[in-house]
């Protein structure tokens, strides 16, 4: 069963484009369609219409887009951080490699320095060049004092300003350290 027979083209069945358009000549059958025992029968379903209120309308998801750039400044500030600790941790090896050289700079210094003099040179050089003698014991002089050494620590009559001065101070001290 062919719904359709094409023996010849006719131009004049060509549509404006050039494209052949069949025409059905009505010798074609629809197919059955097989029926299954006892359909239940449905009311045809009404059109339904949907307001202009109810309508879903295509806008721009305020929450998510928030929450994008919430994250995405969260991801800037997590980088950012971790450069920062890095560039702390380049700093803190080069003073730790400054710190090495400068006690092994210390160390070599104190030894010259203990290297530089000996006692008895220097007794010797007094002696010899500059004629100083060792003290007699008529020369040595002892101090009895009558009563016990004491010190005496006086109070600022402006306590409260020193203080806050002093807290100040603590404080400045604490965020140069954290700085």
């Amino acid at each position: 069963m062919a719904a359709f027979t094409i023996e010849r083209i006719d131009p004049s069945k060509l549509n404006d484009s050039g494209v052949f358009v069949p025409v059905y000549t009505g010798n074609a059958v629809p197919a059955a369609r097989p029926r299954i025992a006892e359909e239940p029968q449905h009311e045809p379903q009404k059109e339904r219409r949907i307001q202009l209120d109810q309508a879903v309308r295509p806008g721009v998801p305020l929450f998510e887009i928030f929450a994008l750039l919430v994250t995405f400044a969260l991801v800037l500030s997590l980088i950012f951080s971790y450069v920062r600790l890095n560039e702390i941790s380049n700093d803190t090896a080069e003073l730790r490699s400054q710190l090495l050289s400068l006690k092994e700079e210390e160390k070599n210094l104190r030894n010259r320095f203990h290297a530089s003099y000996d006692l008895k040179e220097v007794e010797n050089q007094a002696i010899n060049d500059f004629g100083m003698t060792t003290p007699d014991s008529s020369q040595i002089v002892y101090l009895n004092l009558p009563r016990e050494d004491k010190a005496e620590v006086l109070y600022n009559d402006n306590f409260i300003k020193t203080l806050f001065h002093s807290i100040a101070r603590a404080f400045t001290i604490a965020l140069e350290y954290f700085k």
